[in-house]
């Protein structure tokens, strides 16, 4: 595979129109893949998203799944909204999937270190090369339409839509696990009919496009269940899954729950249980699926690794890397990074990216006092959060903080930390584990 890859990082077209058009000719390599992708919307690199369905909406993927005829390839095809434990929740069900000679094509976001993770068939990534290849076929339908009906012109997540779509065709998968990138109904995946809905979770984020509190943001996910089709809640006794569930009803959906049984390997710690609870009772919800033994799921745990989510990097130095961005995210993290550290000082990298209620996750490690000391940076700079309150936060509760807005400086001064005899810990953001898994390793030894 090519070295270079495409990178979310470069310009896109903003919502008024006033970037640069689409290229005349689809991509040949790598470098104009990063072109041509750049000329596309990306409302994930949009500091505030108005719950405008002009802006917000399926309607712009549906046209152009519509015009490749892709709305029906004749997969199964599963939709997973949540807050947290979406992505978990698809590599499970890929796995087992797997593990039963099933070919799954599945559609994440975000990625965590390249564009590639973003569309995954039969367990690889789909290499550059592919992506281009495929661009090639989509190219004339998304160009005719920026000339004949440019309200409906594809944003970044309607073009990857359609592409993970294309290339799922291509392939000839057996199934197809979507996992929603914004909430649920406003997404693209939304233009895609499902088999079977799922809601891993639903926590205090995005209150702009999804709602004020926890119950409208549960009833905001909801909306994606279908009339007589199963709609699984990963936890219907919490309130915000008693709220989905009576959105899901109102919608004529087949709720059913997803509990934690004894085919689950006590190795397989909270919130990953849960997750992969709602992806056993995902997959036995599809007609005529058969159960799974606890067997098969033993070596589908064997077999899952899940990247950037409570993941310990050995290193040097060894690394707890995590991406939690809620309250109860954040306690999992602390609760793991308690037992990581043992008895010995704490240092922990974290940074939020806008929209992100990072009061409230903070406040997970009141209790841990001065036993935590904290290196604050900034993620990514286009969702840039201001990290100077998340400092002073943090100060108030005893340990000590360093505000370094230069990720790489800051994974540098962590680094310095493990010589000090700290056990070191990542948080905050799936990008910025992303940064960090990208180089640990790498690094050398100080």
């Amino acid at each position: 595979m090519p070295s270079k890859r495409p990178s979310s990082s470069a310009k896109t077209r903003s919502p008024k129109g006033d970037a640069r058009r689409l290229p005349t000719e689809p991509p040949r390599d790598v470098d104009e893949l990063n072109r041509y992708l750049a000329s596309f919307t990306n409302y994930e690199q949009q500091k505030s998203l108005p719950k405008d369905r002009r802006n917000l909406g399926p309607q712009r993927a549906a046209h152009l799944l519509e015009r490749l005829g892709l709305l029906d390839i004749g997969a199964p095809v599963i939709q997973v909204a949540g807050s947290k434990g979406k992505g978990s929740t698809v590599l499970w069900m890929e796995s087992l999937l797997r593990l039963r000679g099933h070919r799954p094509g599945c559609y994440m976001s975000p990625h965590l270190q390249r564009l590639n993770e973003r569309i995954r068939i039969d367990g690889e990534e789909v290499p550059d090369e592919i992506i281009v290849a495929a661009l090639g076929h989509l190219h004339s339908a998304i160009a005719e339409i920026e000339a004949k009906s440019p309200d409906l012109m594809p944003t970044f997540f309607d073009l990857w839509t359609c592409l993970a779509l294309f290339l799922f065709r291509e392939a000839k998968v057996t199934h197809i696990l979507l996992e929603v990138g914004l909430g649920g109904p406003l997404d693209s995946t939304s233009a895609i009919p499902h088999q079977v809905g799922v809601l891993t979770s639903v926590d205090l984020e995005h209150r702009n496009e999804l709602g004020p509190d926890l119950e409208s943001i549960a009833k905001e996910k909801a909306r994606i269940a279908r009339r007589h089709r199963p709609f699984i809640i990963a936890d219907i006794g919490e309130t915000w899954g008693r709220e989905a569930a009576i959105q899901a009803r109102k919608q004529g959906a087949d709720i059913c729950a997803a509990p934690i049984d004894l085919r689950i390997p006590t190795v397989v710690e909270a919130p990953q249980d849960r997750n992969l609870a709602v992806a056993l009772a995902t997959l036995e919800a599809l007609d005529g699926f058969p159960a799974f033994s606890a067997q098969e799921v033993e070596t589908a745990v064997q077999a899952t690794r899940l990247a950037g989510r409570l993941e310990e990097l050995t290193g040097p130095p060894p690394l707890l890397l995590d991406s939690a961005h809620t309250a109860k995210s954040m306690a999992y993290f602390q609760r793991r990074f308690v037992g990581w550290r043992g008895a010995r000082q704490g240092a922990v990298l974290i940074g939020f990216l806008d929209g992100k209620e990072w009061e409230q996750a903070l406040a997970i490690f009141e209790s841990d006092g001065a036993s935590i000391d904290w290196i604050v940076t900034t993620p990514e700079p286009k969702r840039r959060l201001d990290p100077r309150p998340i400092a002073e936060q943090l100060r108030r509760y005893g340990g000590d903080v360093v505000l370094e807005e230069d990720v790489p400086a800051a994974i540098a001064l962590l680094r310095r930390r493990a010589k000090q005899g700290c056990a070191l810990g990542v948080t905050g953001s799936f990008y910025l584990a992303g940064q960090v898994r990208n180089c640990w390793n790498e690094l050398p030894v100080d």
